[in-house]
């Protein structure tokens, strides 16, 4: 009955939905994204086609720009498995990157230059090989020439996973049918992470953080008011997303961070409710540090029964440029804060 009342209780939330908050301050020189499994692969999209925006990106087993090159078979393959599919052609992935910006349809790589990224891959994962988020660092590599700015994280035990301190399954657990992708390693992914991404500046945030009752609001805004066009199921899009505000950022009298956190599949509102919300880590580091925090959500349909993020084309073949429905969707919700 409680579990009724929680899931009632967030429908209620969800349903109240309307328009993003207003009146933020947000330094545009901090503005950031990271994600988890399919999240990672659309966080490396995101930092990609929206270079000028961007100054970071966080991946959490994920593999580099146009990975799939629109083919669900590649995407379940050489991307996934990595060496042992065949591997990763990073040089075309390159060319195919420079032949996007040249055309427009994503930003000027020269952005990328002095941007930090940060690569997390668990020693026990069976769903995204090591070798593949060493691909991406090897992307990377083409265009960020300071080591220091790659930070890749590869000796944490634990399963495929949103690692945290303190919540969720066993550290070396593999979700099935109705688990959390949140494992309990005690180590704080999201935190490690946004450290990096802010040169290491972050006051420390309240521990354990994945169990932290945030000081902000968390509002659910209206996701179809903030995409192009007539809103479709085909997007893969929910109707609600989530937007966490610490408090010194609300008035706009400080000038704040925003970092946009992606779910995995079968992570979404959907599937687990507010738990990537409000236990992936993330919402102590904000409301230690002024960190305005966006969470989208995907939702499943027909060609994406497990709520991913799009990174292989079932929204459609823009899927990783700046026409993508999924992608300016989240552009817009930055540029509306930041507005």
């Amino acid at each position: 009955a409680a579990g009724g009342a929680a899931r009632a209780l967030r429908d209620d939330r969800a349903a109240a939905a309307g328009a993003l908050p207003g009146g933020l301050a947000i330094d545009p020189a901090k503005v950031t994204v990271s994600g988890v499994s399919s999240g990672a692969y659309f966080a490396v999209q995101m930092h990609v086609a929206y270079s000028k925006t961007f100054s970071g990106v966080g991946v959490l087993a994920g593999g580099p720009f146009f990975c799939a090159q629109d083919n669900v078979e590649t995407a379940l393959g050489a991307c996934m498995k990595g060496n042992h599919s065949g591997g990763i052609d990073v040089d075309y992935l390159v060319s195919v990157t420079q032949n996007s910006a040249a055309t427009g349809v994503i930003d000027n790589t020269a952005n990328l230059a002095h941007d930090r990224v940060w690569l997390f891959s668990a020693q026990d994962d069976t769903v995204v090989d090591r070798s593949v988020v060493e691909a991406t660092r090897a992307y990377y590599s083409a265009y960020i020439k300071d080591d220091g700015l790659i930070a890749a994280v590869f000796d944490k035990p634990g399963e495929h996973s949103q690692q945290t301190d303190a919540f969720g399954e066993p550290c070396d657990f593999l979700k099935t049918s109705g688990d959390i992708y949140l494992n309990d390693c005690n180590y704080d992914a999201a935190g490690a992470m946004l450290q990096h991404l802010n040169d290491n500046t972050l006051t420390q945030a309240p521990t354990p953080t994945s169990t932290y009752n945030g000081t902000g609001s968390l509002v659910a805004f209206s996701q179809p008011m903030y995409t192009v066009g007539v809103w479709s199921s085909t997007f893969g899009l929910d109707e609600t997303g989530w937007v966490y505000v610490p408090k010194q950022c609300a008035s706009g009298a400080q000038k704040c961070a925003l970092h946009v956190a992606l779910h995995g599949c079968l992570m979404n509102y959907q599937h687990i409710g507010l738990d990537f919300v409000t236990h992936a880590g993330y919402n102590a580091w904000a409301d230690a540090n002024g960190i305005v925090v966006v969470y989208p959500q995907a939702i499943a349909n027909l060609l994406n029964p497990k709520a991913c993020w799009d990174w292989w084309g079932y929204s459609g073949m823009d899927y990783a440029s700046n026409l993508g429905v999924q992608m300016s969707f989240v552009k817009s919700v930055i540029d509306t804060l930041m507005s």
